[in-house]
């Protein structure tokens, strides 16, 4: 789901109004592999317009914040790589 694709109903709408997407692709690779992250991207639509990717830990901590599909991705694969060092 790219970023400008929010025609789908939200899988989540908060009490603020605020729009819920699950980015299905990078949530996917995300938790794929033999490190996998334990987190959801979502996309999120603010009340007045505003749109960004969240990463969402399993207690809800918002891990990462940037509207570019690229950048996400790239994160996911610092984070990956981070966690096969440990």
């Amino acid at each position: 789901m790219s970023i400008l694709e929010t025609d789908n109903e939200p899988d989540f709408i908060n009490e603020e109004g605020v729009k819920w997407w699950v980015d299905k692709g990078l949530t996917e690779y995300a938790n794929s592999g033999e490190t996998p992250l334990k987190m959801g991207i979502w996309i999120v639509e603010t009340t007045d317009g505003h749109m960004t990717r969240l990463a969402v830990d399993e207690k809800q901590n918002i891990l990462k914040d940037t509207m570019s599909i690229e950048a996400m991705a790239c994160w996911i694969d610092a984070e990956k790589f981070l966690r096969v060092k440990e």
